[in-house]
């Protein structure tokens, strides 16, 4: 594992107002508490993360400038009432010079919350780069952290741990005559390398990737973005190596025409998915749904929102309670909503939803 010997590092007093403490570095920073009117008053927002840890719900989105690009800072919220309040921006990581932080995941694991960001110079560079903060462990916020370098490129989708291995599905664009690529970084528990594994995408039909890890028991499965929708790839090795990208065409969705992120993972052992239901291949129709355990067909589906430009859906799980994140007109109306789901008998119901900010 590499970590930040080769940058600068100042570390201011402590803030009255936050447990955290201030970090700089040579690329980016991390602000307790931001009060600076960028942080306070955003042009647009999008691409949340969501993680139900030690009582409270976190979430995490960025934004910064007018659009995806240099000047991009990631921000942190919590609540400690289930969503009803919030403490806004207890947290912000943001570039330096010509880098933009973006696509924070939340994830959290053995009693301890980790923030993880990608870093670029530009909209990318071609190498990117993923770090880590460690927010939190149960029972103790933490007063003092240290961001870390975990490796180069971009993750979209919580990592998955499997036995005492944690799978990081990774991507790098392709940039210049550089194609780039999809990986399984694989580490121990204290993220230090064990391995990495290719998935070959295919170009013809290639998008941003944003590949998605999830452990189905004898295998794993990654779910990759594509022009033409959802394809994935199965390992049977512990994911040192994988097969050839396939349609992923389960029944009763629309799935597969959808150019955009989702959400996919087991959890309490059945398989959840949150995706657009858009037959039109549009990000509208955001539906959670419960799967069978061929992943072919869905038992379960619930419509969270019908309204177009609702994108980038998170989930979290706590006492038969899902909590989940998306984006709707990130540009416009620039509204990060939390859908709260309950588990009731045989079926799932939407008790709540609310905005947890806006324009």
């Amino acid at each position: 594992m590499r970590f930040f010997f080769g940058f600068l590092l100042l570390i201011f007093a402590l803030n009255s107002c936050s447990p955290f403490q201030d970090i700089e570095y040579e690329i980016f920073s991390v602000i307790a508490n931001p009060t600076n009117d960028e942080y306070i008053n955003r042009n647009w927002q999008g691409v949340p993360s969501i993680d139900y840890f030690d009582k409270s719900i976190w979430v995490a989105w960025y934004s910064g400038g007018v659009g995806e690009g240099a000047g991009n800072f990631v921000v942190v919220w919590k609540s400690d009432d289930k969503g009803k309040t919030w403490d806004k921006n207890i947290l912000a990581v943001a570039p330096s010079l010509n880098y933009r932080c973006f696509d924070p995941i939340l994830w959290s694991f053995d009693d301890n919350l980790f923030l993880f960001v990608n870093v670029s110079n530009e909209w990318w560079d071609g190498k990117g780069g993923v770090y880590f903060i460690k927010l939190s462990s149960t029972g103790k916020l933490l007063e003092e952290f240290e961001p870390r370098f975990l490796v180069d490129g971009i993750i979209a989708n919580k990592p998955e741990l499997k036995g005492d291995q944690v799978h990081f599905p990774i991507s790098k664009w392709p940039y210049g005559d550089n194609r780039g690529g999809i990986f399984d970084f694989i580490t121990n528990k204290d993220f230090e390398e064990l391995n990495t594994s290719n998935i070959e995408p295919i170009s013809e039909i290639r998008s941003y990737d944003e590949p998605l890890i999830a452990d189905c028991g004898d295998s794993l499965i990654c779910l990759v973005r594509t022009k033409e929708g959802q394809f994935y790839s199965s390992s049977y090795d512990e994911g040192l190596s994988w097969s050839r990208l396939t349609e992923f065409l389960p029944s009763n969705t629309s799935v597969n025409t959808i150019d955009s992120r989702i959400f996919f993972r087991k959890i309490e052992g059945r398989y959840y998915f949150v995706f657009n239901n858009s037959v039109e291949a549009k990000r509208k129709n955001m539906v959670f749904a419960e799967m069978d355990e061929s992943i072919s067909n869905m038992n379960f589906k619930l419509l969270l929102d019908h309204r177009e430009k609702v994108s980038y859906p998170d989930l979290s799980y706590h006492d038969s309670t899902f909590y989940c994140v998306y984006d709707r007109n990130r540009y416009e109306e620039r509204e990060i909503y939390l859908a709260t789901i309950r588990i009731a008998g045989n079926g799932y119901f939407l008790v709540d939803k609310k905005i947890i900010d806006s324009r």
